[in-house]
Formats: structure tokens, C-alpha cells, sequence
């Protein structure tokens, strides 16, 4: 790397890591609070920090206060023992995972796509208020996705076995965080397909029979690690909950999961459409049948707003709210489902032209894992779904928009598309999460 080229990168991190800090140490310092991640700080994850901070080194792992894997609340009570244990520092310390977070969805963005333009394509997930009301409270969500996009990466683009295996052990990390990330393990078990059966389509996971036995384990051990820890906490709390809210989880399948995440992906996938979709191929037929299909089937579950049934929590919650649902079917849901369904068909078929078939492969597998996972979760809150989708469609823009490489069929100034969402994203941002804190 040229030097000029190094001190883009220099500039990019730089800037980024300003803006973050900008956003998220006033708040801290003033203490301010307001969100519904404050409120889960209060409610849950101060009190089983506090509590483990109390009882290491022998901490009670069964009677927790939070319905998540204890990762991240014993690296905090860990913290606190060590003398940082005010509410202030606590918080301080944990917005670093956060930081962490959107260097890695930055970084990774960047490799492909360039430090700049990595950055333009990430705004919108760096400015989503999900993401920056986790790095300002004591919450497992970003702790959690500090792993999980490292375990997405090592199946992107030009991968291999040991690589593979690193990202096992980030989906191990992950699971340790929070429980429900153990579908990570689709992305080494679609490579470890490919590699057994062929079908690479880009990447340089080698042949099964060229793996030496070392690397074999390793893609195994991968695969197996985040699903043991899932199956130690099981055993230890009797379920996939800590004991103390099983009923509260307990409350069977949320079918309208994978029509939020689709509606979601067309609400935000319209802005990155200029990378996504060639020119000329607007009006394919493919993607169009795809798309009606998709609002077919996302017309069957009720997804009108309702509490009790978890479907609440969120701007696309709000307009399920006060647009028509006739029958408990929320219109406007099922045409984002229909419009998320066109992206990611689009989104499949420019990966697959532009030489990436195995990385298409590997996103849609991990929006089909990610949704089915979160199925089980008992509230189908935009809070869980927002981050990974806007990383989801950054980085397969990335990766058509790869440094130096044939981006053939993206339309000019693809860049107004993500620069207007990152500007709503700060209007929504001020919205939900400063008025309130400053109301506080």
C-alpha cells in the first residue's frame, strides 16, 4: 500500500472513530438516559453485572437476570472488580465494543470497496440509533454483533480453511454473548459444502481432498464450538433461557420475523439499488415474480402492531400502527417484504455476474439463518433486526464495488442513495434516541 493510500485509511479510521466518539462520550459523561436500551440496563444487565461482580471468581451462571448468554456481563463484572465500577465507567468502557463493531463493518466494507466509499456504505449502520444506543448503555447487542461480523466475514471473498476456522471462534464468541447467534455456524458449514462438493464460485476455498487433516478438524471444531456452548447452557439452565424468564421467552414461533426482515431490507435496500441492480435489469421478470411471491407469503402472518404478540418496537412498527392492517395484515409490511424480496434477488443476481457466486451464497444463507434464529425470539423488535441488515447490504455493495475491480453496470452517483439514508438515519436518530435523552 502506497502511502497516499495508507493515509486514507489513517483518515477514514480517524474520522469515523470521531464521529462515534462525538455521539456516544457526551452522552455518558451527562449521564443521560431516556431509550429502551437504557431502560434494559436498569431492568437487566446492571443488576446481573453487579450481581456476578459480587460473586466472582465462582459467579452463579443459572440464576440470571437476563435472558442472554453471560459473555458480556462477566467481562463487566470483571471491570467493575478490577475498580472501574461506577455506572459511568461501566458504560465508557462498554461503548469500546461498540467502537469495535463499526471499525470491523468499516473495515471490512473498506477492503473492498475502499476506505472512503467503505465508509459512505456503512453510514447508515454506524448513524442507525440501534447501534449507537448500544454503545451509550451496558447492553449485549453490539457486544454480541463484535463477533458475529467476523464470523460473516471469514466466508467472504477469497476464504480458506484456517480462515474458516478463526471464524468459528467468533461465532463461539458470539454465542457466548448471546445464545441466539448460534446460526453463525451456516457460514463454515456452506463453505465446508462447497469445498466437499464443489461449487466454489470465487473464492479459493480449496477441494476437500487438498485440506490437510489439521485444517479438517479446524473447519469441523468451527462448525461444532458455538453449538456445544449453546448445548452447556442448555443443560445448565434446563432451556434456552435462564430459569428466571423462561416464561416470559417461552412463547412459541414469530412467524412475522422474516417479514420485518425482508420489509426492512426493502425499505433500505432502495437506497443501494444503484450498486445492486445492473442497468437495464429494473424490470426483470425474475426478481419482479420474486417479489410477489414474497408478498404472498408475507400477507399469511398477522404483522399488524401488536404488543402482546411482540410485533412492536421501532419506526416500521409505527407505520404498521397508523396504516391500514385489514385482517391484522399490515400493507405496508408486506410491500417492503415485496420490495426486500426484489433487492435481495437483485442483490443475488449482480454478486453471481460479477464473478461472486459463492459470497451470494453465503449472504443469503445468513439472512435465511439470522431470520430463522430470531424466530424464536418473543419480540420481533426492529432494535434486533436493523444492524445486520444495513451491514448485510454494505457489504454486498462492497463487494461489487471491490478497489480496482469491474464494477460494470453500476449506475453513476450510486453514492446520493446511501448518503440520503445515512442523512434519514440522523433525522430518525435525533428523533428516538437525543430528544429523549435530552428530555431526561
Amino acid at each position: 500500500m502506497s502511502g497516499a493510500g495508507r493515509g486514507r485509511w489513517i483518515a477514514a479510521a480517524v474520522c469515523l472513530t470521531l464521529v462515534f466518539a462525538l455521539l456516544v462520550l457526551p452522552t455518558i459523561a451527562m449521564n443521560l438516559g431516556g431509550t429502551s436500551e437504557a431502560a434494559d440496563q436498569r431492568r437487566f444487565h446492571l443488576p446481573t453485572i453487579r450481581a456476578l461482580a459480587a460473586e466472582l471468581p465462582r459467579p452463579d451462571l443459572v440464576n440470571l437476570q437476563t435472558a442472554t448468554s453471560p459473555g458480556y456481563h462477566l467481562v463487566m463484572a470483571a471491570v467493575a472488580r478490577g475498580g472501574l465500577d461506577s455506572e459511568r465507567q461501566l458504560r465508557a468502557v462498554s461503548s469500546l465494543f461498540t467502537l469495535g463493531l463499526v471499525l470491523v463493518a468499516w473495515g471490512v466494507a473498506a477492503r473492498r470497496a475502499g476506505p472512503w466509499p467503505g465508509l459512505l456504505l456503512v453510514g447508515p449502520f454506524v448513524l442507525s440509533s440501534y447501534v449507537l444506543g448500544g454503545a451509550m448503555w451496558l447492553t449485549t447487542d453490539n457486544a454480541a454483533l463484535l463477533f458475529v461480523l467476523p464470523a460473516v466475514a471469514a466466508g467472504l471473498v477469497r476464504t480458506g480453511p484456517r480462515r474458516l476456522a478463526a471464524g468459528g471462534l467468533a461465532g463461539a464468541g458470539a454465542v457466548w454473548v448471546r445464545q441466539i447467534h448460534a446460526w453463525t455456524v451456516i457460514v463454515p458449514m456452506v463453505r465446508l459444502g462447497m469445498a466437499v462438493f464443489g461449487g466454489d464460485g470465487g473464492g479459493d476455498t480449496r477441494a476437500w481432498r487438498t485440506w490437510s487433516w489439521s485444517e479438517r478438524l479446524a473447519v469441523i471444531g468451527a462448525i461444532i464450538l458455538p453449538l456445544a456452548i449453546v448445548a452447556m447452557l442448555v443443560a445448565m439452565w434446563g432451556g434456552l433461557v435462564p430459569p428466571s424468564l423462561s416464561d416470559y421467552h417461552d412463547r412459541g414461533i414469530r412467524w412475522a420475523q422474516p417479514v420485518l426482515s425482508l420489509a426492512l431490507l426493502g425499505g433500505f435496500g432502495l437506497f443501494f439499488v444503484p450498486v445492486l441492480v445492473r442497468r437495464g435489469d429494473l424490470a426483470a421478470r425474475w426478481p419482479i415474480g420474486v417479489a410477489v411471491a414474497a408478498m404472498l407469503v408475507a400477507a399469511i402472518p398477522p404483522t399488524s402492531y401488536d404488543q402482546d404478540g411482540g410485533r412492536w418496537g421501532g419506526a416500521i412498527w409505527e407505520l404498521a400502527r397508523r396504516l391500514p392492517a385489514p385482517a391484522d395484515r399490515s400493507l405496508v409490511l408486506v410491500l417492503l417484504a415485496g420490495a426486500g424480496a426484489w433487492v435481495v434477488t437483485h442483490a443475488w443476481r449482480r454478486l453471481r455476474a460479477a464473478g461472486h457466486g459463492a459470497d451470494a451464497l453465503v449472504l443469503v444463507a445468513v439472512l435465511a439463518g439470522w431470520t430463522a434464529a430470531h424466530c424464536l425470539n418473543a419480540q420481533t423488535w426492529q432494535r434486533y433486526a436493523e444492524p445486520l441488515l444495513l451491514v448485510w447490504l454494505a457489504w454486498a455493495c462492497a463487494i461489487v464495488l471491490r478497489a480496482g475491480g469491474d464494477t460494470d453496470g453500476v449506475i453513476r452517483r450510486w453514492w446520493i442513495g446511501p448518503a440520503i439514508l445515512t442523512a434519514l438515519q440522523f433525522g430518525l436518530l435525533s428523533l428516538t434516541l437525543l430528544r429523549p435523552l435530552l428530555a431526561d
